[in-house]
C-alpha cells in the first residue's frame, strides 16, 4: 500500500519541526510502504514498513510525539496526530479528530501546522520541552 499525500506532508512537517535532515525523506517519499492503515471512524492508524529514510533517532530511542495538528476540508475539521517512534524509526502515525467529529471519508484539502505547546512542571511554566518527554 502507498503513502497518501496527507501522510507525506505530516512526515515532512515532523522532520521540519524536529530539525531532522529531510534530504533522504524527500528523495524517498514515494517509496515508503504502508503495512497497514486502519480507519476508526474518528481517525486512522498507519503503520509503515521499516525504511531507512524513516530513521529519526538513535536506535535506543522509543517514544510518542504529537505536536502537529491540521484542519481538514472546507468544514475545517480539527485533527491531531501522534507519531510513534520505535527503536529510532518512525513506525506509525495516528490521526484523530476532536470531540464528536468524524474523520472525513475523503480529504480534499487541509492545512498542517505545529501546535503551540506549553509545558508546566510543578506549577511552573517551562521555557522548553523537558528532556524526559523525548524518551
Amino acid at each position: 500500500m502507498k503513502i497518501i499525500e496527507l501522510e507525506k506532508d505530516l512526515l515532512v512537517k515532523f522532520f521540519e519541526i524536529k530539525q531532522i535532515d529531510r534530504g533522504k525523506l524527500l528523495e524517498s517519499l514515494d517509496k515508503i510502504e504502508v503495512l497497514e492503515r486502519d480507519y476508526t471512524g474518528s481517525g486512522f492508524l498507519t503503520t509503515f514498513k521499516k525504511f531507512e529514510c524513516l530513521r529519526v533517532a538513535d536506535e535506543e530511542k522509543s517514544y510518542k510525539w504529537g505536536e502537529i495538528g491540521a484542519t481538514l476540508n472546507e468544514e475545517r475539521i480539527e485533527a491531531g496526530f501522534l507519531y510513534y517512534i520505535e527503536k529510532g524509526y518512525l513506525e506509525a502515525l495516528e490521526g484523530y479528530t476532536y470531540g464528536a467529529q468524524k474523520w472525513p471519508d475523503k480529504i480534499l484539502c487541509y492545512d498542517v501546522f505545529k501546535i503551540d505547546v506549553q509545558y508546566i512542571k510543578n506549577g511552573q511554566l517551562l521555557k522548553e520541552r523537558p528532556p524526559e518527554l523525548d524518551g
